[in-house]
C-alpha cells in the first residue's frame, strides 16, 4: 500500500507525515524521486532516517533536477551523511 501511494506522487508537494518508513521502502521512495518531474517540495521529517540511508538520498538527489526543498528535520542523519 505504502509502495502504491508513492508511485503515485504527481502533485508539487508531497509530505509523509504519520508513516513509519523502513529503509527499503525509503529506497523505493528515493527511486521514484530519481525520475519525478513534477514534485518540488517533499518533506521526510521525523521518519527514523539513518545516515545510511542519507547517503542513498544525496545520491537520488544527484539524479533529480526538478526538487527544489527536502525537508529532513528530526531525523537520525550525521554531517557525514551528506559527504
Amino acid at each position: 500500500m505504502v509502495s502504491e501511494a508513492f508511485r503515485n506522487i504527481n502533485r508539487p508537494e508531497y509530505t509523509i507525515s504519520g508513516l513509519k518508513l523502513l529503509p527499503a521502502q525509503v529506497r523505493l521512495l528515493l527511486k521514484i524521486v530519481e525520475k519525478n518531474t513534477v514534485l518540488k517540495h517533499l518533506n521526510m521529517s521525523r521518519k527514523q532516517i539513518s545516515d545510511e540511508n542519507g547517503i542513498e538520498i544525496a545520491k537520488s538527489l544527484q539524479l533529480n533536477k526538478g526538487l527544489e526543498l527536502l525537508e529532513l528535520d528530526g531525523n537520525n542523519l550525521e554531517a557525514s551523511a551528506a559527504e
